[in-house]
């Protein structure tokens, strides 16, 4: 879709850490685990395509850290 695949996976770990995780991320639920952020933002992909994404953090109560979660496609 945006050029990535399992064999390039570290591009896609890298262009989340650069282009999403700056994003500003809001607060949508809390748990007995963690806080969990939902943040909005465009994905730029090794073939030039943007995809338009959310993607869930957590701050991981336990190991005191955030959390990639899951992302998937924002609706337009």
């Amino acid at each position: 879709m945006a050029g990535y695949s399992k064999e390039n996976w570290q591009i896609l770990k890298r262009d989340i850490r650069i282009q999403l995780l700056p994003t500003n991320a809001e607060l949508i639920e809390i748990t007995q685990f963690g806080e969990l952020f939902e943040s909005k933002g465009v994905l730029i992909g090794p073939n030039g395509k943007s995809l338009s994404v959310k993607s869930i953090w957590m701050n991981d109560y336990k190991f005191e850290n955030y959390r990639f979660i899951t992302m998937y496609p924002a609706k337009s």
